[in-house]
Order: C-alpha cells, then structure tokens, then sequence
C-alpha cells in the first residue's frame, strides 16, 4: 500500500518534523540537486492552524478559498478558508472516512469521496462553493476508494466537467479501475435525481488505485496503480472511457499530477529504497525520464501558469528525517527551489497569484503553510560607503542629475534625505565626516551631476569633503544642507527639495527606525520626511510654519506615541490637518504599518537591517524611486508579517541591502522568524 494512505493515521500519532536535507540519485535520473545560486527562492507567506492534518487540498482561484479536507478519528470536517485573510470561513462536517477532494471552480462544486468502511460502499459528494453546502450525495456501490486518496483520487476535466474517481473494485478481483460523472449526471444529481456512473476496468488483478488524472488537451484520462507485481499508469480514451495504453512504471506508485498545458503525466514512486518522479509526456508509452526526490512524494501539483512542478516531500514512516516543499522545473527537469515544511500531506497550488498551499504536521499541530516563489538578489558592498555606491549603481546605471551625500557616521542629519534625494531624482550616497572614499568619489564623478548637495553641518560632513566633491564633479554646484542641530538640518534638506507637498511624514529625530521605514515610503509618494522632537507636547513653530509653507494638507505620524507624542498629534489636528498615525508594536511592525498605508501593489521589494542605519538610509532613495516598499529584518530571518505582506502586494522580486554580515543567508532564502 503506498504511504499516502498511511499519512493520516501516523501523522495524528504526533511525528516531528524536520528539515534535513538528504540527497538520493538514481542511475539514469535526473536528480534533484542543490538549488543554483540566484534561483528564485519559495518564501513561506502565511501559516493557518487547522484543527488536524488535512488529507487533500483544492483551491478556488477566483472566489480566494482554499478547501482543507480533514479527517478525524472522532469526527471529520471540509474546511472553507479565506486565502486572502488565512481564516476559516466555513466547515461542513463529514462522515467517516472522507478520502479524496476535488474542485470544478468553474462550475461552483467541490467534490469528495467519502468511504463506508462497515459497509464497504462508497459515495461522491457535491458540495456548493457558493453556500458551502452539500448539494448532491452520489453513490458509488461497493467499492473501496481507500487506495487512492487525497489531492489525487478524484480528477475533473475543466473542458467538459467530467469527473473521475479512482478505485478497486472487489467484483473485479480488486483490479483498478476508474468511475465517471459526466457534467449533465452532476447537474441532474444536483437536482435530485439517481445517477450511476461508468465504471472503465483494467485487466491487472494485483494492482490497487493511487490516484487519477486526465489530460483534458490530449483527451486522456489517468490511473496510476501498483502492487508487489508490478505497476503502471494506465491510459482512457476520455470521450468514450476505453482503456487505451498501459505504460510500465518502475517503482511502487504513490500520486500523480498532469500538466494541463503540454500533457505530461508525473508520477510518484519509490524504487527499491529510493524515491524519484517518472516523468510520461503525452502520448509515450514509457517514462522519458525520472527526476530523484530525497524522500517520497506525498503530493505532486504543476503550476502551468509558472512551467512549476511542486512536489510535498516526506518519509518520517522509514526512519527519514527529510520534509520540504521543492520546485522543479517541468521543462528541464531542475530543482527550482526548496522549503522545509511540517511533515506534508496535501498540496494545492493557486495558478493565478503562483501561490503552493502545503498541510502538514509538527508534533501535534497541524497547519497549512503558503508558500511563493520569489526572486531574491543582494545588493552590497565591502562596508557602508560601499554599499551606498552598490545601491547607487542600481538605481543609476546612467548618470543623475544631482547627488546627496550624508554623514555613514550618525543617522540624525540623513534621515531626511532619502526622499529629498528621490524626489530630486539621484541617489544618496555615504561619506565618512574627514574624506571621501576612493569609490564613493568615483561614483560622484560616474554619475557626473549638476548638483550635489552635502547633508549637515562642517561636524558630520567636513569641509575637506565639499573640496572632494568639487574635484571629483567639476561641473557641478556644490552646496549644504545644514542647521544647528538635527531638526534645523531636517527642515533645511526638506525646503531645499520640496516646494509643495500635500502629504508630509513627520517622525522623531531621537532614533532611527521610524524615519528609516518611512523614507522608501515617503520617496515614492514624493513627500519629505520631518524630523520633530516627538516628546513634545505640541508641533514647535518651526515646522507648522514649514508645512504651511509647504501647503501640507497630510499628516503621517511615523510611530506610536511614544515616538510622537498625542499632544504633537492634538495640535496638528486643531491647526486642521488630517492626521493619521502609522505605527506598530516593534521597528518591523511599523514599517509594516507604514507600507501598508502606501501601497496597494508593488513588484519589488526592498529589505534592510533594523538593527543599524547605513543600509537601510542608502536604500531610502532608491526604494522611493523605484516604488519598492522598504522593510526591516533582524539578521538571520524575515518577520512573517512582512512575507505575509509581499503576498498581498504581488511581489516578485526581492533586494536585500547589505552583506551577509548584516542579513545573512537564511533572512535571503527568506526565512521566517519564529516570532
């Protein structure tokens, strides 16, 4: 019997997962090797807590719901969860023992096999997507379904509605066959009437069901089945339910899944003590290629959207250690990508956000991990300076027409830069307070600028640099930026660059990570950034005059009241300005709350260290400029809600700023925090 059937009920004994890597090859296989260097990586958006492992999968694309089917030993339940806010919207409680799930999205109906093991009779259910109800029950006779279950022991055909159930039949010697539904005997049981479905044999004997699945393009449907004797994957004309081809397959067969867009059939098998995929395009009559897995794939999915095989690895039932999610290409055959997971059982994958969906098991909770491909690249240097020239190189592979230069030694004069700088259209690079370094005056020179404008008083920025700057930028008027102390020198960079603006992001100048997660923000919005002394009980006269001038209607407090105080609040409110307030219970959580605010959708993303300033102060202006929401990790992982927020925004491509020294190898394979 392959493992599938055995998930449930070793899973809710209370296994460990673990995310060891273990590496199996296969004379003759492609193998599943290390991921390439600069391969997109699959970052882990969300977590839902279910109330026990889910046995199947299928998601409704168009309506954001994703349908867990949970088994139990006391009672068992279809589970409705909103995949935009990962919670449960409804549930529908089952019989036992339900086996397999389906969905035809766009018919309105999900389906699910549910088995009478006293009785050894078996029937189809139809639930509604709209009213989460069961609208029809099918009976499917005497028949044991046992051996395929899950995402893969029920097939719909998205052409013409049919669905296909695989299973054993004990009139026929326990041979594997496949049962039919045509949309009109849905749509009539639906409507109360009794229809029988068509039962399509093979000739083995010895073989039990695994699963199904048809190929709607090709006109072929599916049925993957195994034994001690032998196993194959046996071929139905779709049209007339004939048997029409069995192709051999080497190892003991455990799913399936069928690339809607050229056809290809993958199989699941294990092959003496390993494990790999055999690969049967459309149409041959034998594997043109196995791909070797680590461990038994419990569940194969294919996004055609993406040209992505998704296989939900385990083997904890013979002493393996190995559970993860790995992406593999269905064009060539290569490893994409890999994530640990709880112990796996069930996947689904969303074709139109490329999301994976993975249940699984740690310990004794159960939960549903998402899962995103998504491009990940690091942009740094040897130290601050050069980290700055590496983000200006980015952002201005040309030249600019101006350039920012701020203190890499003390945040306060800066802060207000980066959205100066995007709004001026150049970057913001880093000086040490004595001398250029040699490549931050080479990237001045580069990017031959009109104007350069250097950020803070003689102190932060020494006048030995503006003699620098004027030799490496001959053509360009040099000039500062500066006041007595850091609100001055705020207010100063603020008038300099911006003549109006209608939102004004105010932030304290008593830290950094408020006006840090504000500046990409800020930037891209073409609004400054105000430094204030939030501990103030009301806006001084400086700035209210500064955002009069600058005819301010917007006020975006940056930070919670500690940052900013209520009274600086109070008094921009009686002055009449609308005043909102983005703050969040850490440094992460309110550049969560500030990209919140400010975008809708983005493409890219950029992710700095909350732990110190030069990086993410580098990256303010081009986050701004590239409309790139900028967020802050500590070193060695990603906060979930920032992957959770990449999900809702789209994102695709990911930049992290700074070496690994700062953001390490797990925060770019983007990691979760445990937090």
């Amino acid at each position: 019997m392959p493992d599938r059937g055995r998930y449930f009920g070793r899973l809710t004994a209370g296994l460990t997962a673990s995310a060891v890597v273990v590496a199996s090859v296969f004379a003759g296989a492609v193998p599943a090797s290390a991921v390439p260097a600069g391969a997109p990586k699959l970052a882990v958006i969300g977590t839902v807590t279910t109330g026990g492992p889910a046995t199947g999968l299928a998601v409704d694309a168009a309506k954001h719901t994703l349908y867990a089917l949970e088994p139990g030993h006391a009672s068992s339940r279809l589970v409705a969860i909103d995949t935009a806010t990962s919670s449960a919207i409804g549930s529908l409680a089952l019989p036992d023992v339900p086996q397999s799930i389906s969905i035809d999205a766009a018919r309105g109906f999900v389906y699910l096999t549910i088995a009478d093991l006293a009785t050894g009779s078996a029937s189809l259910w139809v639930v509604s997507t709209v009213t989460k109800a069961r609208v029809a029950t099918i009976s499917l006779g005497s028949q044991l379904i046992s051996g395929a279950v899950g995402d893969s022991g029920i097939a719909v055909d998205p052409a013409t509605g049919t669905v296909r159930v695989a299973w054993i039949t004990p009139n026929f010697g326990m041979s594997p066959a496949e049962a039919v539904l045509t949309a009109s005997q849905i749509t009539a049981a639906v409507g109360g009437a009794t229809v029988t479905p068509t039962v399509s044999h093979v000739a083995s004997t010895t073989q039990q069901s695994v699963g199904v699945g048809v190929d709607a393009t090709g006109g072929v449907a599916y049925v993957a089945a195994g034994g001690l004797s032998g196993s194959s994957l046996y071929a139905f004309d779709a049209a007339s339910n004939a048997a029409t081809a069995t192709i051999p397959i080497a190892g003991i067969p455990n799913t399936l899944a069928v690339d809607p867009s050229t056809g290809t059939v993958f199989v699941s098998q294990r092959v003496g003590s390993g494990y790999s995929v055999a690969v049967v395009p459309r149409g041959a009559g034998a594997p043109s290629a196995t791909i070797a897995l680590p461990a038994q794939a419990q569940a194969l999915r294919v996004d055609p959207g993406t040209g992505t095989l998704y296989a939900a690895v385990s083997q904890p039932f013979e002493g393996g250690t190995v559970n993860e999610l790995i992406a593999i290409s269905t064009a060539s055959l290569a490893v994409l990508a890999e994530a640990p997971v709880p112990t796996p059982g069930a996947l689904a994958v969303d074709s139109t956000t490329n999301t994976a969906y993975v249940s699984g098991v740690a310990g004794s909770n159960a939960s549903i991990t998402e899962l995103r491909r998504m491009n990940v690249s690091r942009v740094a240097g040897a130290d601050r300076y050069a980290t700055s020239v590496a983000v200006s190189k980015k952002e201005f592979p040309g030249t600019a027409p101006v350039v920012y230069i701020a203190s890499g030694a003390n945040y306060p004069d800066a802060l207000s830069a980066g959205p100066a700088a995007a709004k001026s259209g150049g970057p913001l690079l880093l000086s040490t307070p004595t001398g250029l370094t040699g490549d931050v005056a080479a990237e001045v020179t580069r990017l031959e600028p009109s104007t350069v404008v250097v950020v803070g008083g003689a102190a932060s920025v020494s006048n030995a640099v503006l003699a620098q700057l004027k030799a490496a930028a001959p053509a360009a008027t040099v000039s500062r930026a500066a006041g007595d102390d850091r609100f001055l020198t705020s207010r100063a960079v603020v008038s300099g660059a911006f003549s109006t603006a209608s939102t004004v992001y105010l932030a304290s100048g008593s830290n950094f990570p408020d006006a840090l997660s504000a500046g990409g923000a800020a930037g891209a919005k073409g609004a400054p950034i105000l430094l204030v002394d939030g501990a103030a009980g009301s806006v001084d006269s400086a700035t209210a005059a500064l955002l009069t001038k600058l005819k301010a209607k917007n006020i975006e407090l940056v930070g919670g009241t500690a940052a900013v105080s209520s009274g600086v609040a109070s008094s921009l409110t009686h002055a009449g300005y609308t005043v909102s307030r983005l703050a969040g219970s850490d440094r992460y959580a309110t550049a969560l709350a500030v990209n919140g605010n400010a975008y809708a959708h983005a493409s890219t993303a950029v992710i700095a260290t909350g732990f110190g300033f030069p990086d993410a102060l580098s990256a303010t202006s081009w986050a701004g400029t590239t409309a790139s929401p900028l967020y802050l990790a500590p070193g060695s992982c990603v906060p979930r809600g920032v992957l959770s927020d990449l999900a809702r925004l789209g994102v695709g491509s990911v930049t992290l700023i700074g070496g690994p020294a700062v953001l390490t190898s797990s925060a770019e394979s983007l990691a979760p925090c445990a937090w």
